[in-house]
């Protein structure tokens, strides 16, 4: 009988896992499986190929849109930013100073261009463009989208705020943002520190606001007047004249000398007996000015601080004041962290000493505080 071989348990089993591990192998180095992507269809191609021309043919007709905007702008060269042409002869732009009180200023004068035509804005989500120029004279713009318009106030100046979809900064100072028909939506001006965008609607209001004698007086000139009331009258002894009642620091005026309670009675020698007077006048030809200081009628040279930008800060030694809003001194005008500079001209050095330069006092004195940036005279009675 033939004899059957038979192979040794451990035999196989040895081969058995030889052959797992040849498998596992050849599974770990299969080449990976390729996919050849598909190749875009001519259809395809054409839909982008169309996508790209209505791009640039958009991106044409906002360019001529914003050129034709761009006609209403004009570049300011001692600002270093633009104005929007509001009439043959006034420029609105933004305002130089955080003394401002309004969010824009006029620059009277004669200019090229076209006047704008004001628009409402449209409706919400509508396209719109910001138009700014350059020192070269070339149109800078940014397509947005308008949002509607909002309450707001710079000073005691209430408008229409537009709100934009872009970011506002510097860049954007005095532009102009129109509709795509070249309505003028609004101006960006500034209130203080804060950025702001007026409304085309609420330019006219702020305009009459700004042509103001009190307000071209505070805004072009630095200081703030006021009339001769019976308080001011007692004070000063005089029954005609503007005394001035806040100076801004590093202004035209202040450089000159002019100070708090002096009274202006002239510019180069003529008789500026109101407020109106004094700002067309001063405006126009004014070189010197004829004030009243105690005593003293004096002469100031307005071109005396023009020549160099050395100037010498009023420095307050006393902490700011605390006031109650149910006193006389809240009534007459001194505020909860105003900052004591002067009293008749004397210079209190510590609190308890201004407390007796009041006490001592048998008619009102004028004190001069610092409030914020500016230098203000409030009249306190004894």
């Amino acid at each position: 009988m033939e004899r059957q071989e038979r192979l040794h348990p451990k035999y196989v089993a040895t081969l058995a896992a030889v052959s797992a591990a040849i498998l596992a192998l050849g599974i770990t180095l299969r080449p990976a499986k390729t996919t050849i992507p598909p190749q875009p269809s001519e259809t395809l191609r054409l839909q982008r190929r169309l996508r790209g021309e209505e791009l640039r043919s958009l991106t044409n007709y906002l360019g001529e849109r914003a050129a034709a905007a761009a006609e209403r702008i004009v570049y300011l060269p001692e600002t270093g930013e633009s104005g929007v042409i509001w009439s043959g002869h006034e420029v609105v732009a933004m305002p130089r100073h955080a003394r401002d009180v309004l969010p824009l200023r006029i620059i009277p004068g004669t200019f090229g261009g076209r006047a704008v035509m004001v628009d409402a804005g449209g409706a919400l989500q509508d396209p719109v463009i910001a138009v700014t120029k350059n020192q070269r004279g070339e149109a800078q713009w940014v397509p947005t989208v308008y949002l509607g318009e909002r309450d707001a106030q710079c000073g005691e100046a209430r408008y229409q705020e537009v709100v934009l979809a872009m970011p506002y900064d510097r860049q954007w100072d005095g532009a102009g943002v129109f509709t795509l028909e070249g309505g003028l939506v609004g101006v960006a001006g500034r209130c203080g520190e804060r950025r702001t965008v007026v409304a085309g609607r609420s330019i006219g209001a702020l305009l009459e606001l700004w042509w103001a004698a009190p307000n071209r007086l505070e805004s072009e000139f630095g200081i703030g007047v006021a009339p001769l009331n019976d308080e001011w009258k007692a004070y000063v002894r005089r029954d005609t004249g503007v005394v001035v009642s806040t100076v801004w620091p590093r202004t035209p005026l202040a450089r000159a000398g002019v100070r708090v309670g002096d009274v202006i009675v002239g510019v180069n020698k003529v008789p500026a007996p109101t407020v109106e007077v004094l700002a067309n006048r001063l405006g126009r030809e004014g070189k010197t000015l004829q004030v009243v200081r105690g005593r003293r009628t004096m002469d100031i040279d307005l071109e005396a601080g023009h020549d160099h930008a050395i100037t010498f800060e009023d420095t307050a030694a006393l902490p700011p004041v605390e006031v109650d809003a149910e006193s006389s001194a809240y009534r007459a005008g001194l505020r909860t962290g105003d900052r004591v500079l002067e009293v008749d001209g004397q210079r209190p050095s510590t609190p308890a000493q201004f407390q007796r330069l009041l006490a001592r006092a048998a008619k009102p004195v004028l004190v001069v505080v610092r409030r914020g940036e500016a230098n203000v005279g409030v009249l306190l009675a004894p």
